[in-house]
């Protein structure tokens, strides 16, 4: 493997007044990769013969521009603070790649291409391009250090959307209010106080590059054309379904906030509450095999964030040694507000009212004791036998189908996330601790030979042995269910058990 890489950027300044400046960056970024891989021919023993040699060359290259212009502006009087940026930005990229095969080399030393046959020759290529436009601009204003505002603007145009839907408006907005640089405020404990809000919108973009137009396939089986022919003919097919309609997926979020400073600045305090709408979501819609063709990105869905966030702070200094020690804490509530007219695509584990990656099964009401626990259940989706699963008949027909009796068991979306940085200097010497977790979201375990025994002759863990159901012990709530060689079947559908 061969990369070259190439980074350059120019960034030029000029300023037309004490208060006004113009800036002005150009970067460019070049990436190749040639990769040659070379299996030579190998004797093993008398019977095994590995060959014949064969020589597989790709080659990619990517380039990608960017460029940025910015105006800003500062005013200064007195109590009154103004400040203005605007400007422009413009990002393209390139990529292709190529790739040749050849095998039957006369020997493993003279490995390139040319020496090799042309009778099993191969070559392919392929390429894509994309580019986003900017236009963006921020006004910031302080009044007295206390009072403050800013508000932003975003008009974006990218080339994955058709040209009536290429642009998109993303305003956003703030305010604060510095309580205790107010002279009413008279506070011995506290330092600082601070509220704050703010709302504002985002747009993505980050799809395929060509959703919207007519791809053909070129990767498709070759053909014979005419009667006893037998050359077999390039052939092109149309394999996605176009959307024309794409447009930005847009998220906007609303948040109230406040700020707290203690004890000289050495305990700090932040609490927010939010509310986080995303709708036109871009993703590719479930669709039966009848159709024929996979489905482009689409603006199926919406989803919505609601929570708060917590953090803490202690920052303090004796002598020689300093430390820090702070903590964050966040809980969210999630869930999917609309699904392209749909209640449910069960594929992508998406149903309404319910959070994102939702769990979708059976839910199961212990396991079989024995055949006359069977007869007097209603019928299962399989083969049914003692020491396995009694899925629920959820709408009391008598019988349990996937299509009327599977429900929302869990989902793997994390409700909590929290997180301790702790950190210490001593003279010349630090260190630094950080730990992370997530909390409220669930797993099936029957997705790996750790949750299954037996499953395709893996091995059994000693709590799946000492757990397990038996006909001498035929406990319905027994940890794991009765010990079996298998590999697909009920033992890896998705259930509550699990």
């Amino acid at each position: 493997i061969k990369d070259t890489r190439l980074r350059g950027s120019i960034d030029l300044k000029y300023n037309l007044t004490e208060a006004l400046s113009i800036q002005g960056l150009a970067g460019y970024t070049y990436n190749t990769r040639d990769n040659l891989t070379y299996k030579g021919t190998l004797q093993v023993d008398q019977t095994l013969f590995q060959g014949p040699a064969q020589l597989r060359n790709n080659l990619a290259e990517t380039g990608l521009l960017t460029l940025q212009m910015f105006t800003n502006y500062q005013l200064n009087l007195s109590e009154h603070q103004l400040n203005f940026v605007g400007g422009y930005s413009f990002e393209k990229e390139q990529y292709g790649f190529m790739e040749a095969f050849r095998d039957n080399f006369p020997n493993d030393v003279l490995y390139k291409l040319n020496a090799g046959s042309t009778a099993n020759m191969q070559n392919s290529g392929s390429g894509y391009e994309w580019a986003i436009q900017s236009l963006f601009g921020r006004v910031n204003y302080s009044l007295k250090n206390r009072y403050l505002f800013e508000v932003n603007a975003r008009y974006d145009g990218s080339s994955r959307f058709p040209t009536k839907n290429r642009y998109g408006f993303f305003p956003s907005a703030s305010a604060g209010w510095i309580i205790s640089e107010e002279s009413f405020f008279q506070n011995d404990w506290v330092d600082f106080l601070k509220l704050r809000a703010s709302w504002g919108s985002l747009g993505n973009q980050n799809i395929g590059n060509y959703p919207y137009q007519q791809m053909f396939n070129l990767s498709v089986p070759s053909y014979p054309l005419g009667r006893g022919s037998e050359v077999l003919q390039p052939s092109a097919a149309v394999t996605v379904a176009p959307n024309t309609d794409i447009t930005w997926e847009t998220t906007t979020t609303t948040d109230i906030g406040a700020e707290i400073g203690l004890a000289g600045g050495k305990l700090d305090f932040e609490i927010d509450y939010f509310i986080k709408n995303t709708r036109d979501i871009l993703y590719n819609v479930s669709t039966s095999y009848i159709l024929g063709l996979t489905s482009s990105e689409v603006n199926a869905g919406a989803v919505q964030n609601k929570g708060w966030d917590f953090r803490i702070q202690h920052r303090n200094t004796l002598n020689d040694f300093s430390y820090g020690i702070s903590a964050n804490f966040s809980v969210v509530n999630n869930k999917v507000t609309e699904l392209a007219g749909l209640k449910q695509d069960i594929e992508r584990g998406l149903f309404v009212g319910h959070p994102l990656q939702s769990i979708y099964g059976y839910v199961v009401d212990g396991l079989f004791v024995d055949e006359n626990d069977i007869q007097n259940y209603p019928t299962q989706p399989y083969t049914a036998v003692p020491g396995e699963y009694r899925f629920k008949d959820l709408n009391g027909d008598g019988k349990v189908t996937p299509e009327h009796d599977r429900k929302v068991i869990g989902n793997q979306f994390p409700k909590y996330s929290y997180g301790l940085n702790l950190n210490a200097r001593y003279k010349g010497f630090d260190l630094a601790l950080l730990l992370r977790g997530l909390g409220g979201a669930n797993r099936m375990i029957i997705s790996n030979h750790q949750g299954r025994a037996l499953y395709l002759g893996s091995n059994v863990q000693e709590w799946m042995y000492n757990n397990r159901w038996t006909s001498e012990n035929p406990n319905p709530n027994a940890t794991y269910p009765r010990m079996t060689t298998h590999s697909d079947g009920v033992h890896t559908w998705a259930s509550s058990y699990w």
